[in-house]
């Protein structure tokens, strides 16, 4: 069985209405996007250095990671 646990996000609302309208599940598309970011993280190096390097920050004040 997967452990689950609840967490919360901030959206904007516009988008959360449209996603609510399509009938999206919003906490399965997160996690399964977190889970492709988190795998291109693993295939690259580079990128969890640059992460790791900038973790004291990412504390500090939230920022935007975006895939490409």
């Amino acid at each position: 069985m997967v452990n689950r646990a609840v967490y919360s996000i901030y959206l904007d609302s516009e988008v959360r209405e449209k996603a609510r309208d399509y009938g999206l599940n919003i906490s399965k598309i997160c996690e399964n996007t977190l889970k492709l970011f988190l795998q291109r993280l693993e295939d690259c190096p580079t990128i969890i250095s640059e992460t790791v390097s900038t973790s004291t920050n990412l504390q500090k004040s939230p920022r935007e990671v975006q895939l490409e």
